[in-house]
């Protein structure tokens, strides 16, 4: 009994830990129209040509406002991303905690007509709708 009291803490603090984790998020990083067309083609070759394997949600075309795109990165060489987004460390940490963390990334559009980059707000496999195009 002594040995599971002695457990407990150490649970305890990794969950606390974990917790922690995951509120930690890399900030939203700036990406080029041709950096998101790039990065689509790429989750395209890395997975056979299988789209609708890896990206989870689209909206529009990266030109347009109102673009959206839901993909999962975890099949992809964070060497191969890093290049495409010429060594941004921003990009990197995004891809780096979305690969950790099991999380899609999303690329969107704002008002302002700025493409981004940032980690998901959902899990893998946990995606609410889909339109693949």
């Amino acid at each position: 009994m002594h040995i599971h009291h002695a457990a407990q803490p150490a649970l305890i603090k990794g969950v606390i830990a974990c917790q922690i984790l995951s509120e930690a998020r890399p900030s939203p990083a700036g990406i080029t129209l041709a950096q998101a067309r790039d990065f689509k083609c790429l989750l395209r070759s890395d997975n056979g040509g299988r789209v609708e394997d890896v990206i989870s949600a689209q909206r529009g075309r990266p030109a347009m406002r109102g673009y959206h795109l839901e993909a999962s990165v975890t099949h992809l060489s964070l060497a191969a991303i890093a290049v495409l987004f010429e060594y941004d460390p921003a990009v990197i940490a995004i891809i780096d905690e979305a690969q950790f963390q099991r999380r899609p990334v999303t690329i969107d559009r704002d008002a302002q007509t700025s493409l981004s980059i940032r980690l998901a707000d959902n899990q893998l496999g946990d995606l609410s709708w889909s339109s693949v195009d």
